[in-house]
């Protein structure tokens, strides 16, 4: 489907979002554990949709699988696994106006990820998951640290981006390991994102994503019309976020300011 979709005319660029399930992984930095939200992305064509980090680089030509983007606020998920309370750090600022650090700084610190395997019913509220030993740890390599933008989609600040393809190889190896049905799970993606070369071309390249049976586009072409807002983002800014569309469940296309 998206190796389809890139070769349409006039498409500049493409991201599938899949989003791997909360129980399947966990993301560890010594003592400290992480287990919130992980997108699947095309991380190489992050910058082409305005996704940009306070420190560190976006993907490059050198990007390997195991590199990650971490979001500012996703860090203060981090909990101190030797800790039944107390064991977080939240980012509100003390009495002098200070916000604390993190547990983790993912650009120093060692991370790594691994499997969980599943004891008990989950949906019932019953159990609880703990890392395999059946798989071995994979070494993660944070190369930048994405601010809180909620213009995007999806939104980077309380998630982690790592590689589609390698969101869906760990979400298959817990579903093996753990027995379950993958027909009974979600393996598509989220919603798909693409950026036309120019917002002459939005309408073309929609009706080419529709004839390969996608009825459920949206382009900030039809909300600015449906919405009367053509002029509420300064014209040159209107012209760069007229160029994207999205498409699928949830699917949302936001302004590049």
């Amino acid at each position: 489907m998206i190796a389809q979709i890139e070769a349409i005319p006039h498409v500049a660029a493409v991201t599938p979002v899949y989003t791997l399930d909360w129980n399947a992984v966990t993301i560890n930095s010594g003592k400290y554990a992480y287990q919130g939200q992980i997108y699947g992305v095309n991380m190489k064509s992050l910058a082409d949709f305005g996704y940009t980090v306070q420190e560190g680089v976006l993907p490059g030509a050198d990007f390997k699988e195991n590199m990650i983007l971490f979001g500012w606020s996703a860090l203060y998920n981090f909990y101190n696994t030797k800790k039944t309370s107390n064991n977080m750090i939240f980012a509100q600022p003390d009495a002098t106006g200070t916000i604390p650090d993190p547990y983790v700084d993912p650009m120093e610190d060692e991370l790594e990820l691994v499997i969980n395997e599943m004891q008990g019913n989950l949906d019932e509220g019953t159990g609880t998951t703990t890392a395999s030993k059946k798989q071995k740890p994979v070494k993660l390599e944070c190369i930048g640290v994405m601010g809180d933008d909620w213009s995007r989609n999806p939104p980077p600040g309380y998630a982690v981006f790592m590689d589609v393809s390698f969101a869906k190889k760990l979400q298959e190896q817990y579903n093996k390991l753990n027995k379950i049905d993958s027909s009974n799970t979600n393996t598509s993606y989220d919603n798909v994102s693409v950026k036309a070369d120019s917002v002459d071309h939005v309408a073309e390249v929609e009706e080419a994503i529709q004839a390969l049976g996608f009825a459920d586009t949206y382009s900030m072409e039809e909300y600015s019309q449906a919405s009367g807002r053509t002029n509420a983002y300064h014209p040159n800014d209107f012209r760069r976020i007229g160029r994207y569309i999205a498409f699928g469940s949830g699917a949302l296309v936001s302004p590049i300011r």
